[in-house]
C-alpha cells in the first residue's frame, strides 16, 4: 500500500474528475493514471512522463496541420496554372 497527501482543492479535483471517467475513487484514478505512465516508454526504453508524451502528440498536430496548409496552397497554385 502507498500513500501521499493531497490537498483539499487536489483531492476535489481528483474526485471530480474520477466522477467524469466512471472511475470509482481515487486510488483508482492514481493506480490507472501511473500503469499509463509506465506503460509509455523512452526511446531507450525508460518510462516516459505522459506530460512528454501530450507535449509531442500536440507538436506532431501542429506540424500535420503545417503540411494540410502548405498542400492546400500547392493545389490552389495548380488549379490557377491549369486555368490560366
Amino acid at each position: 500500500m502507498i500513500s501521499f497527501r493531497l490537498t483539499d482543492e487536489e483531492y476535489e479535483r481528483f474526485r471530480r474528475l474520477c466522477l467524469s471517467r466512471g472511475l470509482r475513487n481515487v486510488s483508482e484514478l492514481v493506480r490507472t493514471a501511473v500503469n499509463q505512465m509506465l506503460e509509455a516508454k523512452w526511446e531507450d526504453g525508460s518510462p516516459q512522463p505522459q506530460s512528454e508524451i501530450e507535449a509531442r502528440v500536440g507538436r506532431l498536430e501542429s506540424q500535420v496541420a503545417d503540411l494540410n496548409s502548405a498542400l492546400a496552397q500547392v493545389e490552389q497554385r495548380m488549379s490557377a496554372a491549369a486555368g490560366g
